[in-house]
């Protein structure tokens, strides 16, 4: 991914050695590449710790049969981070940590 303004997130995950469950332009129209994780991102508390800009925001989908999702999206650069929505039964861990 080359966005620069989502690395600092992926950082997180890496650094927490978090599986990446899908990388690349999934959706159509997308310009962007999209990386998910298996992992949760607790918003506050990366916003906390990474200071973002205001076109990075937050960004939850929680389908019933199309998948769920929450992370970051960049406008800019038409990216995003993912990880698994917070209302996702399975366990995972949350960043940062």
């Amino acid at each position: 991914m080359t966005c620069e303004h989502l690395r600092p997130i992926m950082k997180l995950a890496e650094d927490a050695s978090v599986a990446v469950t899908a990388q690349g332009q999934l959706w159509s129209g997308a310009a962007g590449e999209w990386i998910y994780y298996d992992c949760r991102f607790d918003a506050d508390a990366v916003k906390a710790k990474i200071a973002l800009p205001d076109f990075v925001h937050w960004h939850e989908h929680f389908g019933t049969h199309d998948g769920s999702e929450a992370g970051f999206v960049c406008d800019k650069c038409e990216t995003g981070v993912m990880g698994l929505h917070p209302k996702y039964e399975r366990e995972a861990p949350t960043l940062p940590e």
